[in-house]
């Protein structure tokens, strides 16, 4: 059984790590350095929304998946992850004997050995054909002066092209940094090329130097997420295909209809980046399709390995501000230990709303490139 490793908040080893372009790092700089001189160099949507699993039925990718039978109704009978408007925890007496599945994604760079779109192809072919759910991609222009860096709609193209099943993710795409409308024809484009399989991770942008400074962006952080908010806005509309026109305080755009519409309906689903404690980015995310967190200590200034006290503040959160009613995902990040048992982690994970694990390769987690890079070839960490 392959495996990862753990926080559970008793054990003060390091295990659980967020979102590796974060973790622990004063600056970008220091994290890509890293990572290239040690490592690297330099169908339709099978989201468990309204799928039912069962022993017979294991669902489209039986390899993975940490199975819990402890389910909720909402009204009718919806899995786990889904967070209701105004219900906030679930209570023993609404479980019932459905599955709750986490999905696996594998989370790596768009520069270095990935900014080549065959190899990234091939990559994602790879990992496909080993059982994993999902591929995510970072959305970054420039690392720093001289290194390797694709456009990640290039790469997510060719990976369509060469996959039939997986989920083709970016984790994140800044939209101040892009104009939502070029970004709504590229959103579109994929999710036609892979036949519905895209799902649109976004945020405000990090780091703002160079990726802002360099191109004279907008510097001040509170300003990006207003811009956040109104290319969403713009997104969603002219994902419509119908006559869209926009004036807010920073995007305008004149009445147009673009066509055609994504394949998926209502739309591509939409994830949320938010660093935790900082609340306006979670009730961001809680009007959308689901939260791709990651943990920071305010009064230490450095990120942290969230408990499972974590996860949970981070869940109730989401339910008291969600008020739609449908399925929403909590994507968690981390880096996997070969030999580690983590089935109970992943299901106390699932317990608590986490329906996706995004595995990402940190400098600082321990484990060279090599080795993880070997392992993720393998399959998702729980099979």
């Amino acid at each position: 059984m392959r495996a990862l490793a753990v926080s559970t908040g008793v054990d003060t080893s390091p295990a659980i790590v967020p979102h590796s372009i974060c973790l622990r790092m004063n600056s970008m700089t220091r994290l890509c350095v890293t990572a290239i001189r040690r490592a690297i160099g330099c169908t339709p949507d099978w989201t468990l929304s309204g799928l039912r699993v069962s022993p017979g039925n294991p669902g489209p990718n039986p390899r993975s998946g940490v199975v819990k039978r402890n389910m909720f109704r909402c009204g009718t009978p919806k899995p786990r992850h889904w967070i209701c408007a105004g219900q906030s925890r679930i209570t023993s007496a609404e479980y019932s004997s459905r599955v709750v599945v986490v999905k696996y994604c594998v989370d790596v760079p768009n520069f270095g050995m990935w900014s080549d779109p065959r190899k990234f192809a091939e990559f994602a072919k790879q990992i496909e054909d080993a059982g994993w759910d999902g591929i995510s991609v970072w959305d970054h222009i420039l690392v720093w002066d001289g290194a390797e860096v694709a456009d990640p709609w290039v790469l997510l193209a060719a990976a369509a092209m060469a996959t039939e099943r997986i989920r083709l993710m970016t984790m994140v795409t800044p939209i101040p940094r892009r104009h939502p409308w070029k970004l709504s024809r590229e959103c579109v484009s994929v999710d036609l090329l892979s036949e519905g399989r895209l799902t649109l991770g976004v945020g405000i942008g990090w780091p703002t130097d160079p990726e802002f400074t360099r191109f004279h962006g907008e510097e001040d952080l509170r300003t990006r997420a207003d811009m956040l908010d109104e290319g969403l806005d713009i997104l969603t509309g002219l994902w419509s295909g119908e006559p869209f026109g926009y004036q807010g305080e920073h995007y305008q755009l004149e009445e147009s209809t673009f066509l055609p519409r994504p394949v998926q309906r209502p739309r591509i689903p939409i994830w949320v980046a938010a660093m935790w404690p900082q609340r306006r980015p979670v009730r961001r995310a809680a009007r959308w399709d689901g939260i791709a967190p990651i943990t920071f200590d305010i009064e230490k200034n450095e990120f942290f390995l969230p408990t499972l006290e974590v996860v949970s503040e981070i869940a109730d959160y989401v339910a008291q501000h969600r008020t739609a009613d449908e399925p929403f995902d909590f994507a968690f990040a981390g880096i996997h230990r070969p030999g580690e048992d983590v089935r109970q982690w992943h299901a106390d994970l699932a317990d608590l709303g986490v329906t996706w694990w995004r595995d990402c390769w940190d400098p600082e987690a321990g484990v060279e490139h090599e080795a993880w890079l070997a392992d993720v070839q393998e399959g998702p960490p729980v099979s």
